[in-house]
């Protein structure tokens, strides 16, 4: 089976996700308790992204830190990357207080950009 640890290293054993459960639980029929969903299925784990936002702003703070940067870091997702709503809706949810940015390059990504940091 795969597990998902969605807070990296910081995950206790307890907080270990099996996919393997999780997809047995959605596509269990309703009577049986599960909720009948068919496959294929796309399985979001926001945890997992704002760890991975947290890590990479820590080790740009780290870097800039020990090296005397004279600025600060300022990531930029580019949502060409993943265009999901609700990616981007979590990115900015939870980047930002690291200032972290979207990089639109057509119409519907800066419009997708626009109505999603107006939210956040």
């Amino acid at each position: 089976n795969i597990s998902v640890r969605p807070h990296g290293s910081n995950t206790l054993p307890h907080q270990d996700i099996d996919l393997m459960k999780v997809v047995k639980k959605v596509t269990d029929p309703k009577t049986s308790g599960g909720l009948g969903l068919q496959l294929p299925l796309i399985v979001r784990f926001p945890d997992v992204l704002k760890n991975r936002l947290e890590c990479l702003q820590s080790a740009f703070d780290y870097a800039v830190q020990t090296q005397g940067y004279g600025s600060h870091y300022q990531g930029v997702y580019p949502v060409k990357c993943n265009q999901d709503r609700f990616v981007i809706e979590d990115i900015v949810e939870f980047g930002s207080s690291f200032r972290f940015g979207l990089e639109a390059g057509s119409k519907p990504e800066i419009l997708l950009a626009m109505s999603c940091l107006c939210k956040g």
